[in-house]
């Protein structure tokens, strides 16, 4: 079945005894750990081992008899097409047809792709299995396309803190009928934590999801890439944190968080998640997010068609966002809709006085422009950014406790021409205090469908406003048929 190469150990140390003339006594040095390199010289899918080749499923075979890693090479530009196992609807595991299947847990393996493709069962038949699994701690993928299969990648067996890295390597066309399916699927209850690292790689255009496991589970790590055009989302709940430069999460579709849902720690930096549906992008621990846009784009498939571009949770502070935009976070029916949304109510948790600042922001073009909803005493600071041209409310700030008194630092900023639709229109607050300073509150429009608590500019229902070298300007209350005009200041005084 060809040959595997070796690092050699040197002829003259090697397994030699070596004489401690001191003492006389015989030690004998073992060679250290090697990793085998196998070269694929043939794209058939076959097991011979009399043709003096070797395929990639013979090559999977060599590497899971060899404890250790493993690095397997393929021809430049080559495709390797699944021919073993085709039409077939049952799986298995020892790489004896369907699936390149690695099942060496001691040693990581690294596919040395120079371009080439792997590719599931020529049509019409379809491989209804993934394309490759992996047991052991690491699977890295170099320049290698994984395509047209029900999973592109999936881990297997016990150990924690799995390697998966893809560097100029792509998944896509994965997981379509008749079986669900994911480009990379760490679902496997026994896998505990692990890592994914894409460099210059993208896992885009798959029928399902992009990423699916279990409840934060992988720690993702994302530069020069892109995860889009999913259509069962991203993300998922898979990642625990996420770590992404210069990548793209866009057009993902999904029937909650179409990017995903980050439970622990994201910093996000010059990246984008645009077009997406739904609920696009939550975060519940720290986060970081500078240079970056959110777009909430189109209505998702809940029930109340709800659209919101990124969801804060309230498990983890500090929450900054610096130089960024959200926006078109849309409904449809009696759905409603925010740019950014930050919701601490009903748990334990008491909010920093740092727990959120939005600088040098954009927040326009959606339903509800910022929503901000606590049980806790909590501080907002935004400052010179922009709250503009939303169409219910500009920024609606709720507290839900008695105790529960917020105070929102509005400095350098604008809210202005919120309220298209006739209702909240530039600020609505309850147990919030608002210092408002050398900022713009202006041309908003409120309407009568706001149950009674109506405001053009502000309205405050309870707490205090003060303002600072600011203008509350050009505001229009229409059709209010509750408190008309209570808390909808017109005047650069309160």
């Amino acid at each position: 079945m060809g040959s595997v190469r070796r690092r050699q150990w040197p002829r003259a140390v090697g397994a030699a005894t070596l004489l401690l003339a001191s003492s006389g006594v015989a030690v004998v040095l073992a060679p250290p750990a090697r990793a085998a390199t196998i070269t694929v010289t043939t794209a058939a899918d076959v097991v011979d081992g009399g043709d003096g080749l070797v395929s990639l499923r013979e090559a999977f075979d060599q590497a899971n008899a060899d404890a250790g890693d493993d690095t397997i090479v393929l021809a430049a530009g080559q495709t390797y097409s699944v021919a073993l196992g085709c039409g077939s609807t049952a799986t298995e595991t020892a790489n004896a047809s369907g699936s390149f299947d690695h099942t060496d847990a001691t040693g990581g393996l690294t596919i040395d792709g120079h371009g080439a493709t792997i590719a599931g069962c020529a049509a019409p038949a379809t491989l209804v299995d993934a394309l490759i699994t992996a047991t052991g701690p690491a699977i890295h993928l170099d320049q290698v396309t994984l395509r047209d299969a029900q999973k592109g990648l999936v881990l297997r067996g016990a150990p924690a803190n799995r390697s998966i890295a893809l560097a100029g390597s792509t998944i896509t066309a994965t997981g379509g009928a008749p079986a669900p399916g994911a480009a990379i699927d760490v679902s496997d209850f026994a896998i505990g934590p692990s890592t994914l690292t894409l460099t210059n790689a993208a896992i885009d255009d798959n029928v399902r999801a992009g990423l699916s496991g279990l409840d934060h589970e992988v720690d993702v790590t994302a530069t020069d890439s892109s995860i889009s055009r999913n259509s069962g989302g991203a993300l998922g709940d898979a990642a625990g944190d996420l770590t992404a430069l210069r990548s793209h999460f866009d057009g993902n579709a999904g029937a909650f968080w179409s990017v995903g849902r980050v439970w622990g720690t994201a910093t996000i930096t010059d990246s984008t998640a645009n077009g997406n549906t739904g609920f696009v992008l939550g975060i519940v621990g720290p986060a970081t997010i500078t240079r970056s846009h959110v777009d909430g784009s189109l209505p998702g498939s809940l029930s109340l068609g709800t659209s919101v571009a990124l969801g804060l949770g309230c498990d983890g502070f500090p929450k900054t966002i610096t130089d960024s935009s959200f926006s078109n976070g849309t409904a449809s029916g009696t759905g409603t809709a925010a740019g950014l949304v930050f919701q601490c109510q009903y748990q334990g948790t008491t909010a920093p006085s740092t727990a959120l600042s939005i600088t040098g922001s954009t927040v326009s073009g959606n339903e509800r422009g910022l929503d901000v909803e606590f049980t806790h005493a909590f501080d907002l600071t935004v400052a010179g950014s922009h709250i503009d041209d939303n169409r219910q409310v500009g920024l609606w700030y709720q507290g839900y406790a008695a105790d529960a008194i917020g105070r929102l630092h509005l400095d350098r900023s604008t809210v202005d021409r919120n309220g298209a639709s006739g209702t909240w229109g530039g600020i609505r607050a309850s147990s919030t205090i608002l210092d408002i300073t050398d900022s713009s509150v202006s041309d908003n429009h409120g309407g009568a469908d706001c149950y009674g608590q109506c405001g053009a500019g502000i309205r405050a229902l309870s707490g205090g406003v003060n303002l600072l070298r600011s203008t509350v300007a050009g505001n229009v209350l229409t059709g209010d048929t509750g408190a008309a005009g209570v808390g909808c200041f017109d005047a650069a005084s309160a």
